[in-house]
């Protein structure tokens, strides 16, 4: 909906040039917003979801994916931007099961204004924009205290845009393939090395 992205933005005191993330009530809907994902993408999207991390994935053709041949122009406009879409599938079950009840792309942000810390609490979350808020949904203190890590995604490399929950050493290790060969015997070590 134009008119609750436009609120949204108010809201958060944030510019149009700013895109907001997807969020997912199931890992498995990111494929609707991508048409090829990346083997990196893939391997956080297995490792990591549900979970504090953000992904943003190349998408050039936004109208040739699933999801983007369901909206308009105008509403593309609002999930995918400069060839790219951020998704992000939160690991809390109250959010997953709202998000997996609507089938269209639900943009959201964190409730606060630009600027100022994420908010941990329901209570903190509505002295921060209790005033922009038609409901306010209290499942108590969030996991971590931390923002969700954002990467981008593209090819065969990734670049962590914001740091988070997830450090740089901890994306790292879930974003490389790993390989064990198991061998019964000396028969097939020597051929292998």
């Amino acid at each position: 909906s134009a008119g609750a992205v436009r609120a949204l933005r108010m809201a958060k005191g944030r510019p149009d040039t700013q895109p907001f993330t997807v969020h997912l009530g199931r890992a498995s809907d990111y494929r609707r917003f991508v048409s090829a994902p990346s083997p990196i993408a893939r391997r956080l999207v297995r490792k990591c979801w549900p979970g504090p991390l953000t992904l943003i994935c190349d998408e050039p053709e936004p109208a040739a994916t699933e999801i983007g041949r369901e909206l308009t122009e105008t509403q593309r406009a609002e999930v995918y931007h400069g060839g790219t879409v951020g998704l992000r599938f939160p690991a809390h079950p109250v959010a997953e099961r709202l998000l997996s009840a609507v089938e269209q792309p639900v943009v959201a942000s964190s409730a606060n204004r630009a600027g100022n810390p994420p908010p941990l609490t329901a209570e903190s979350a509505i002295t921060e924009l209790g005033d922009c808020a038609a409901f306010v949904f209290d499942a108590g203190r969030t996991q971590y205290s931390e923002s969700s890590t954002i990467v981008r995604v593209g090819g065969d490399g990734w670049k962590i845009e914001r740091s988070g929950v997830l450090d740089e050493r901890t994306i790292h290790r879930l974003a490389r393939s790993e390989f064990l060969f198991v061998c019964t015997g000396n028969t097939c070590r020597s051929p292998m090395a």
